[in-house]
């Protein structure tokens, strides 16, 4: 990359986070402070920026060279399994769509599918969008799937984490002793797998875009 500004990669919960960090081998991302480090020879930082981007507000766009946005995502195709996962490159059709609350049912899922043509649902590109055109910022939008198009999703779940993206370990408990166990398990059992490849596909995309950039 012939741009001297870092890298940066903004992942909206902390789980995703500290899952990018893994495998790109930097410390532990943190809700307060970016974490940075050196990838095949590109300076690269990675922000939390919390479910809807709250956190963008301390952060400068034009601070960066190039920016991927990565989490996890709800499908929409119904080809979509749990950890595949998907990529809108600048200047290309946008297969993942944003919305402004979960989707609840598979029908939820099915008519924004219809609506859209899109193939994930998630919460923060369009804010992410408005955001990296103040610096006319390319945005690399990657997304792993953590739950399919035919599995209901608790609207609760968005309490289980504050506007940081950090887990309440409180309300965590709470929502399994009101009868959420069953959904704890299976979100958590999704979510490690799902982070797993979105940390191994972010290490991917980096390599692509400095390549190019």
């Amino acid at each position: 990359m012939s741009d001297a500004r870092p890298l940066g990669i903004l992942t909206p919960l902390l789980i995703e986070g500290r899952a990018v960090c893994r495998v790109l081998g930097l410390r532990p991302a943190r809700v307060s402070a970016a974490s940075r480090g050196r990838i095949d020879g590109i300076e690269v930082e990675v922000h939390v920026i919390g479910i809807r981007g709250i956190g963008l507000r301390s952060i400068e766009p034009g601070r960066f060279s190039v920016v991927i946005l990565a989490g996890l995502a709800g499908g929409l195709s119904r080809s979509l399994r749990i950890g595949d996962v998907l990529v809108d490159r600048p200047g290309s059709p946008r297969r993942i769509v944003s919305s402004s609350t979960i989707l609840a049912t598979a029908r939820d899922k099915a008519d924004l599918a219809r609506r859209s043509g899109a193939e994930a649902v998630e919460m923060e590109a369009e804010a992410l969008l408005a955001w990296a055109r103040r610096a006319d910022l390319n945005l690399w939008h990657l997304r792993a799937i953590s739950d399919t198009s035919d599995e209901a999703v608790d609207p609760r779940i968005l309490d289980l984490t504050d506007a940081g993206g950090r887990l309440r370990l409180a309300r965590i408990c709470k929502y399994a002793l009101t009868g959420g166990m069953g959904d704890l398990w299976r979100l958590a059992r999704q979510s490690r797998i799902a982070c797993a490849r979105l940390g191994e596909a972010t290490r991917e995309l980096v390599r692509e875009i400095s390549a190019i950039e």
